[in-house]
């Protein structure tokens, strides 16, 4: 049966659709066409709870010690198996922008290969603000919260493969070829020919009608996202700084040397408190938030 490459962003806006199309263009690998995002790890955490009251129930009754990890294993086979059904390829890539659920990976999908994509919280939070309408502080939050989890998730499995979008946009061949060596795929077999014919889907910048879509089109010569977080007002990225800087340095890029104000961050945090009461209480735009 294939191998199976999951492919996590750091928040929404961080780059999956572009890594998970490189990837599948390799000749040894197909795109899962079942889900758009399979976010299989999401809710990971009921998984974990179910298997862990169904071991206890085993040891209680019968006296059968199976771990917990078992049960993840054998839920993981039957949620990969709707992935990897019917392909031939050695590989399927199947990707979802959020790191929730990560810790549970390595259990619940032992034999498939994690890979975290990470990108500017400006650029992201830039980006989000242009495609939803989000609130500078919300999709803050949420980018430092999904930062968190994977400097976690980083220690518990030293050598996951990390890919920069910055980095990605500038050598993607360069860039992929780990992804590829991860899941024991030839990194010869992907050519600059491939690369290069390769459209941009899910772009804040490339819309065309102005609504958001996730069909492939052609960059411009002078498209370059990186440069997304100069759309932000110096008051939106003292905004950022106050809820998510400390995780923007977590992760390596570059802050903003000036302390945001007392007034910034209390407009930061009081933002981010009503928003995360508002999921608490169901009436955010989604389960996950815009």
């Amino acid at each position: 049966m294939a191998r199976l490459v999951l492919i996590f962003g750091v928040s929404p806006r961080s780059g999956t659709n572009y890594l998970s199309d490189l990837v599948a263009l390799h000749p040894d690998v197909e795109a899962s066409t079942r889900f758009f995002e399979d976010g299989f790890a999401l809710f990971a955490d009921q998984l974990d709870g179910y298997s862990k009251d169904l071991v206890q129930f085993w040891g209680r009754f019968s006296g059968q010690n199976f771990g917990s990890e078992f049960v993840m294993g054998s839920l993981g086979e039957g949620l990969a198996k709707l992935l990897l059904e019917g392909s031939e390829a050695k590989a399927v890539v199947s990707k979802t922008p959020y790191p929730n659920g990560l810790d549970h990976v390595p259990h619940l999908f032992p034999e498939a290969v994690p890979v975290i994509v990470v990108r500017n919280g400006l650029a992201v939070v830039a980006s989000a603000k242009k495609t939803w309408g989000s609130r500078v502080s919300t999709a803050a939050h949420r980018w430092a919260e999904g930062a968190r989890r994977i400097e976690a998730f980083r220690k518990q499995v030293p050598n996951v493969t990390i890919v920069r979008y910055e980095d990605l946009l500038v050598d993607p061949l360069a860039e992929v070829k780990p992804v590829l060596a991860a899941a024991d795929l030839d990194p010869a077999l992907l050519t600059e020919d491939l690369v290069g014919s390769l459209g941009v889907r899910g772009s804040s910048e490339l819309t065309g009608s102005g609504q958001m879509h996730w069909e492939p089109v052609a960059a411009p010569t002078n498209f370059d996202p990186r440069n997304r977080e100069k759309e932000l007002t110096d008051s939106e990225r003292q905004i950022f700084f106050s809820v998510a800087g400390r995780e923007q340095e977590l992760l390596g890029y570059d802050i903003d040397q000036s302390r945001p104000g007392a007034i910034t961050r209390l407009r930061g945090q009081s933002e981010v408190a009503a928003y995360r009461l508002a999921v608490a209480l169901g009436r955010a735009p989604s389960k996950l938030g815009r």
